[in-house]
């Protein structure tokens, strides 16, 4: 009986939230909150200009200063066989700097970072109802390690 009275509950109050419009939405700008979204088109090739398929790629959020934020996941792909990968993720926040990062998992080659150099695509509203659309091109490449012969 208390579980169904408060589940009653809870549905007439997430009703009455949503006719003042305090309702979550996850494709739409929210009132007071810029929001970005960015598309990254990724490549990673060997030092012989080859394309490195299967490559574990990290995306990085960073603070103008290039340090990663601690308190945010990175978001992680993987290159397609021909060593070229897409990746799309939005931000509560447009954010200075993005960094990708190459994780090399066979240890054959040295893992590569750089920052993602964005174009402004699409750009709306103005103060806290600012939304924006980022694009962005990266090439890592990658160095194949010498080992010494002893």
């Amino acid at each position: 009986m208390k579980a169904k009275t408060l589940s009653i509950f809870n549905y007439l109050l997430s009703c009455i939230l949503s006719i003042f419009g305090l309702q979550s939405c996850r494709e739409e700008v929210m009132y007071g909150c810029p929001h970005a979204d960015y598309k990254v088109d990724v490549c990673v090739i060997n030092d012989k200009g080859e394309g490195m398929p299967y490559e574990k790629v990290v995306i990085r959020k960073c603070d103008e200063k290039g340090e990663a934020y601690t308190y945010e996941r990175p978001d992680t792909i993987y290159t397609g066989s021909t060593g070229i990968g897409f990746h799309k993720f939005d931000s509560s926040f447009p954010m200075e700097k993005i960094r990708a990062v190459t994780i090399n998992e066979s240890g054959r080659y040295e893992n590569d970072s750089v920052y993602i150099d964005f174009v402004k695509t699409k750009e709306e509203g103005s103060g806290m109802s600012y939304y924006v659309e980022y694009s962005g091109k990266v090439e890592l490449k990658l160095k194949e390690i010498k080992k010494d012969s002893e």
